[in-house]
């Protein structure tokens, strides 16, 4: 499991690069940590699964792009489509004048389409900006 995070003043979002899952996301304010996303408790438990579940359910966490949103009758692609399921790179990930940004492509084609995922954090902000952008 490869895991890239990114973070500005407040907030930090962790990404999994193996499904492109946001495994981790928490918001500092107020003395406190606010979590907001839940991640399947057999992820980091060392559970052994049956072999024939999709890699982004063995890996279920947070947030992800479904593209399809269920099974594809279109071209063959595991429940809820590539980029749930399959590797993600990172192109780009820097700081910015209030926060930080990363661009992350996937590896595995969409119906011919790349499929680019960008997120932003903005410095005292309680939220992450993501954006998916298909080319």
């Amino acid at each position: 499991m490869t895991i890239h995070t990114i973070k500005a003043r407040g907030i930090s979002v962790s990404l999994d690069l193996t499904v492109g899952h946001i495994a981790d996301m928490v918001v500092e304010g107020g003395g406190r940590q606010l979590k907001p996303l839940h991640r399947a408790p057999w992820v980091d438990a060392g559970e052994t699964l049956p072999d024939n579940l999709p890699e982004g359910t063995v890996r279920l966490s947070g947030d992800f792009l479904c593209a399809p949103f269920s099974r594809s009758d279109v071209e063959e692609a595991p429940l809820h489509g590539w980029p749930a399921n399959s590797a993600w790179d990172v192109v780009e990930s820097v700081a910015t004048d209030d926060g930080w940004g990363a661009v992350y492509r996937l590896r595995h084609k969409v119906m011919g389409a790349s499929v680019d995922k960008i997120l932003t954090l903005r410095d005292g902000h309680p939220f992450l900006y993501q954006e998916h952008v298909f080319s």
